[in-house]
């Protein structure tokens, strides 16, 4: 089977510096089980994105840097910004069309997704404005009805864009790529996050939890730039009492793990998520 690539594309993977196992295996079969992943990663698509582009743009995000991930030197090369985008165009090529009808067929009306003429939104909008109806709400008729269903549907509008939002910033949590603050990290920022996760992988990648090795890193090392840099914060005080550690801000990414494990990966990560609460 062929692929077809673009001149550009191709004159960069012939001429360009870039480590020889990548212009070997930057090709769709190889890049089509990390488009796989990318779409397991995403079960949720309909709840995350807003539309067809933005669920194509984050599994192609995610299929790019779990790709570049194979050679952590490479994070090193002068060539890497140009490497991560050439490959991000190439799979936009081979993969938007079918990642937009992906999104399209799973999140179409005919499976109870967009806003109902009540002004409902999901899979349950009929289910929900029914029981309205039932309990005489149903607002039929009339300028006022009007009125009404143009209120729902901004609430609803409203909604959608804050669950939207919240989990984008969950997605951020969950990616090394971003500091304690959710705000993208510096390339070399980047790079040694990226170093630090390859010499301590066995560490998070110990099959417990429900969470990915990639995924415990990243929150593990936002907990230790609270714990480091902002005594005063809940994450700091909560674990420093939970664990008899007066001196939690000496702390190192080993402890911080040790304290995950303890508490339990799912439970540790949701109490992260949750703004450090008091730990039980």
């Amino acid at each position: 089977m062929k692929y077809i690539i673009t001149e550009s594309q191709y004159k960069f993977l012939v001429e360009s510096d870039a480590p020889l196992w990548f212009r070997r295996r930057a090709n769709k079969e190889t890049m089509t089980k990390f488009i796989m992943d990318g779409e397991i990663n995403y079960p949720t698509l309909c709840d995350d994105f807003g539309d067809e582009f933005d669920y194509a743009d984050n599994v192609i995000r995610y299929a790019v840097d779990e790709f570049l991930t194979i050679d952590e030197d490479l994070f090193e090369s002068e060539d890497y910004d140009d490497i991560h985008d050439t490959l991000t165009e190439m799979c936009k090529d081979w993969y938007g069309e079918y990642l937009f009808e992906i999104y399209r067929s799973t999140c179409s009306e005919e499976n109870g997704y967009g806003l109902n003429e009540q002004g409902y939104w999901g899979a349950g909008a009929e289910k929900i404005a029914s029981e309205k109806q039932k309990c005489g709400l149903d607002q039929s008729g009339g300028d006022n009805s009007r009125e009404m269903r143009r209120q729902d549907k901004e609430l609803a509008a409203s909604n959608k864009a804050e669950a939207k939002a919240n989990a984008a910033e969950l997605k951020k949590a969950f990616d090394m790529s971003y500091d304690r603050n959710n705000d993208p990290l510096s390339r070399d920022l980047k790079r040694q996050v990226y170093s630090q996760f390859q010499q301590l992988k066995d560490l998070v990648d110990d099959g417990q939890g429900q969470y990915k090795p990639e995924q415990k890193f990243a929150i593990v090392n936002k907990v230790l730039d609270w714990v480091h840099n902002v005594p005063t914060i809940s994450y700091t005080k909560k674990l420093s009492t939970k664990f008899n550690n007066p001196n939690i801000k000496s702390a190192t990414i080993q402890d911080i793990i040790g304290y995950a494990k303890q508490m339990g990966w799912d439970n540790f990560i949701n109490w992260y998520n949750s703004g450090g609460p008091d730990i039980k």
